[in-house]
């Protein structure tokens, strides 16, 4: 499968395009009671990346804000209409607690925010002057005077700079810094107000300069105190990095900085303190495994085993001393707990409501797997049950470069020399391309529906391995497109191979200008390549992402813009039944950004990066699916569309359980489409013009179900839903 990025920055997901913009993210109060109740939710550990706390009151942020009071029994502040987040980070990158503990000041991908803990309102607190690229740094001292520093902006330092507010973050002022006898607006990456309440950044002045850890003095002069991640506390400045330690002195005192070095198979993976003590608890990895390092005024104290590694995925500590005991709040892998430091015991953190942050999903047609940021990869089945699912976690913490597959099984290349299957029990190598064998790489596989047989591509050719005899023939290129240079003929590279029943299907992608005309989807039948649909205006296109039940095929494809990614792709469906393909009906507000694909019985489903789901077919207008939350990625299961959500992580819908909007009735006509038979322009020489028919019109609501049998007709409001 083929990883598409746009020609704009912004999420990457597997076989998706992308755009980037800033979008709002919406309140649903009590969402869950809005849901048909055959509604399945697929519970997975909370992601944190925050936490904060002051006398009795804790708060964690992550994909929302949870507070508790008095112990960790937590309630979630969900975002609302105020609150937006650019590139759908939907995350909060850092939380404090005010002074007299009524407001929650957070920062997040879109700016700055206070949230009133007994309401649950939001508002933005941004500084008019400023514009972050990144999540806002920031810290309350304990006079209750709140900062916000703000990161370089990739294009200029114009947004950059130090505020503060003495009204919780009603008005700010810029503070006016001095660095090198200049006045300077400098990069803010990290900020810390010690106990007392002195300031340290961790940035740069100017673009002269290098990260490091400043001190602002009491006149605006940045004074350069240290270099690393920063770790203030007890008016201590210590720092550190993956393989030193700096335990820091205290103002006045001569002696100098007790440096630890990590030895070879020991890496500092993070770090945390005690504003008001001299205690220093460190994140380390070794042979495998993660464990905890305890300091006290510069000397160990003690370890503590935490867990085994797993892949990539590193957990995240923070300091605690929540009831007077000191603790850690451990968060990753799996599980998010309280770690009390003077028993060693251990108590799971009481979260209401899940809110992990999902990067992928995949199915089959009873089981699924997940990915969960800091914790990995988890299995679910179609009755919602969840299970950590280590063997996969550790072999793919970077993703997995499959697309839904409505089969039994999960098979996919790997690096491009092993054909990997992930069964519901455990994960492993199917096949082995040998040096000695084929040169390049496994690029595409696909697995009959026996799954005894797979076909694979390698450069230009497409081969089938039996795997029950390890035997493996190369498939005829008879009827396949060349291009032809002079006296040199080329083959067209496939962009992917299907396994259709007992249809084989390959895309040939353009190599060069002297095969337009020839790309697009081929099937494999009696020894030679027979043509059956091309691409759009005889454009140099590619197949980018597909996906395939029993009865229907459907792939995205589009232009080629090199290393800009791809244009507006079209959607490309057939049916077992049917000898040709069709382009389905739409323009470029729906397939301008398809996210995910996948397919729907005989239909697909596809999301866009405006983060909705609409339904498409050959024979009708796209249908918008109307789920009241931003959508990430759908996949089909047997009875189920999986639904991976920014707001509600990830649930199961019965297919016949939607609310949706429809175009009107009266623009079906524009829409006509049909299946159609065209000539192998291989044989005929023809190239193929194909032209997507265009609406302008705006949708109206109504109620049908996701397979478009309609139960309400009476149109409503969209605030009535």
């Amino acid at each position: 499968m083929q990883h598409a990025r746009s020609r704009h920055s912004g999420r990457v997901l597997t076989g998706a395009f992308n755009r980037s913009r800033v979008i709002v993210f919406f309140l649903f109060v009590g969402f869950a009671r809005l849901w048909a109740s055959g509604e399945i939710p697929v519970n997975l550990p909370t992601t944190v990346y925050s936490y904060d706390e002051r006398g009795d009151i804790r708060a964690i942020g992550g994909r929302c804000l949870l507070v508790a009071r008095g112990d960790d029994t937590y309630r979630s502040l969900p975002f609302d209409t105020v609150v937006q987040f650019e590139n759908n980070n939907y995350a909060l990158g850092q939380i404090k607690l005010s002074v007299d503990g009524k407001h929650v000041f957070a920062s997040g991908a879109g700016g700055l925010y206070r949230c009133d803990i007994q309401s649950g309102l939001w508002k933005s607190i941004q500084p008019p002057s400023a514009r972050p690229s990144s999540s806002p740094a920031i810290a309350v001292g304990p006079d209750g005077v709140l900062y916000a520093g703000f990161g370089q902006s990739f294009w200029t330092l114009s947004y950059t700079g130090l505020f503060k507010s003495t009204d919780n973050g009603d008005n700010w002022s810029e503070m006016n810094l001095v660095f090198d006898s200049a006045t300077v607006s400098p990069s803010v990456n990290d900020l810390v107000v010690s106990a007392s309440g002195r300031i340290f950044i961790f940035g740069q002045p100017d673009r002269g300069t290098g990260q490091y850890i400043y001190e602002i003095l009491q006149d605006g002069t940045m004074l350069k105190v240290g270099f690393g991640s920063m770790l203030i506390h007890n008016d201590r400045v210590s720092s550190y990095s993956q393989r030193v330690v700096r335990f820091g002195t205290r103002p006045g005192d001569s002696t100098a900085q007790k440096l630890y070095f990590a030895t070879d198979d020991v890496t500092i993976m993070g770090a945390t303190v005690w504003p008001d003590d001299d205690t220093l608890a460190l994140l380390v990895q070794k042979e495998g495994r993660f464990a905890m390092i305890r300091m006290v005024d510069g000397v160990i104290v003690g370890t503590r085993d935490l867990c085994a590694s797993v892949g990539r995925f590193v957990p995240w500590i923070t300091a605690s001393s929540a009831g007077g005991r000191k603790s850690i709040i451990f968060s990753g892998l799996g599980v998010n707990l309280r770690i009390y430091l003077d028993t060693d015991e251990t108590v799971p953190l009481n979260f209401p409501v899940e809110y992990p942050r999902v990067f992928d999903v995949l199915s089959t047609r009873s089981w699924g797997i997940a990915w969960v940021d800091r914790h990995g990869w988890f299995r679910f089945d179609n009755t919602g049950r969840v299970r950590y699912d280590s063997a996969v976690s550790r072999r793919f913490s970077s993703g997995i470069p499959l697309d839904s597959k409505l089969s039994g099984r999960m098979i996919f290349s790997e690096y491009g020399r092993r054909i990997i299957e992930i069964s519901e029990a455990s994960v492993d190598t199917i096949f082995t391309l040998h040096n000695s064998q084929y040169s390049g790489s496994v690029n595409l596989v696909d697995v009959n529906k026996g799954g005894d047989v797979i076909h694979w591509v390698n450069d230009q050719r497409i081969l089938r391995t039996d795997l029950k005899t390890g035997e493996t023939d190369t498939l005829s290129l008879d009827g396949w497109p060349v291009a032809e240079n002079g006296t040199v003929r080329t083959p067209l590279s496939p962009s992917g191979v299907w396994v259709f029943g007992t249809r084989i299907l390959a895309w040939a992608a353009f190599t060069t200008t002297e095969a337009e005309g020839q790309e697009g989807l081929y099937e494999y039948t009696g020894a030679r390549w027979k043509f059956v649909r091309g691409s759009t205006d005889g454009d140099r296109t590619s197949m980018v992402v597909s996906a395939r039940n029993d009865s229907t095929i459907i792939f995205a494809v589009a232009q080629s813009l090199g290393s800009f990614g791809y244009s507006t792709p079209s959607i490309v469906m057939m049916r077992y039944a049917d000898s040709a393909a069709s382009i389905c009906p739409g323009d470029d507000v729906v397939t301008s950004d398809i996210t995910s694909l996948t397919t729907l019985q005989d239909r697909g489903l596809i999301t866009t990066e405006s983060d909705r789901v609409y339904r498409m077919s050959s024979d009708s207008a796209p249908i918008e699916i109307n789920l009241r939350t931003n959508v990430l990625k759908v996949c089909e299961m047997d009875e189920y569309v999986v639904v991976a959500s920014f707001m509600r992580s990830l649930f199961l819908l019965p297919k016949r359980e939607m609310v949706t909007s429809v175009p009107d009735e009266r623009l079906a006509a524009r829409y006509n489409a049909s299946a159609e038979a065209y000539p192998n322009p291989v044989e005929q020489g023809k190239p193929l013009a194909i032209r997507l028919p265009q609406c302008c019109a705006q949708p109206v609501i109504t109620i049908v179900d996701l397979l478009g049998r309609s139960f309400q007709s009476t149109r409503c409001d969209v605030g009535a839903l």
